[in-house]
């Protein structure tokens, strides 16, 4: 919860002063492009890792949803699993993200800002913009889904759920900073995609599970 608030804290430090995303985005671009911009690996790696989280939360909700038409549990996939993982999929990446802020924000990518050699204008994160009408920066969407394996590690079994989080947190921050280092996202849109998805996570863990929090 402490480092919920710490991300937090920056984000409404970067959104107050948008100055720090655009040194930020600096320290990725070299004159001519972004460092890994059109990287091939890293592509890969962003499009992949997406692909095997939302393929393991559409399994769950198969499972639960067998489970439920033949009355019985599947694997361990209860309706607080179910909810967990598939619920918070739908919530946080998908509809909060994906659904609302990238379709509605309207902010310009890095890389197509004058600041990094593009010809739109540079909007700071809390403000809605007209420069992106699909698609747009805020928030970072495979930011959010990498932060979603959170779901996943809460059900780790305790004797290995801080590896399991901490691995979860590291996958969620790699496939921030890679979207920053080729320029398609500024730091405000991955510190908010990570403090959006894990809160609702969180909550939804609490909610599910109290005797956790006793």
């Amino acid at each position: 919860m402490k480092s919920g608030y710490v991300v937090f804290f920056v984000f409404l430090l970067v959104s107050t002063i948008p100055a720090v995303d655009i040194a930020f985005s600096a320290l990725f671009y070299d004159g001519g492009g972004f460092v890994l911009q059109n990287n091939r690996p890293v592509e890969l790696f962003e499009l992949s890792v997406p692909i095997a989280l939302g393929f393991c939360g559409l399994v769950i909700f198969g499972l639960w949803l067998g489970g439920r038409l033949n009355c019985r549990v599947i694997a361990g996939v209860n309706r607080r699993v179910m909810l967990l993982t598939f619920g918070t999929l739908v919530l946080g990446p998908l509809l909060a993200i994906n659904g609302i802020l990238k379709s509605f924000w309207g902010r310009a990518r890095p890389m197509e800002i004058f600041e990094f050699g593009g010809f739109k204008t540079f909007s700071p994160a809390g403000i809605i913009s007209n420069q992106c009408s699909l698609d747009c920066s805020f928030a970072s969407g495979h930011t959010a889904m990498g932060f979603w394996a959170l779901s996943l590690a809460l059900l780790a079994p305790r004797r290995f759920r801080r590896q399991a989080v901490a691995a979860a947190l590291t996958l969620g921050a790699l496939l921030g900073i890679g979207r920053i280092a080729q320029g398609m996202h500024f730091l405000s849109d991955v510190l908010f995609a990570a403090f959006i998805t894990c809160g609702i996570i969180l909550w939804m863990h609490r909610s599910l599970y109290p005797e956790e929090y006793e």
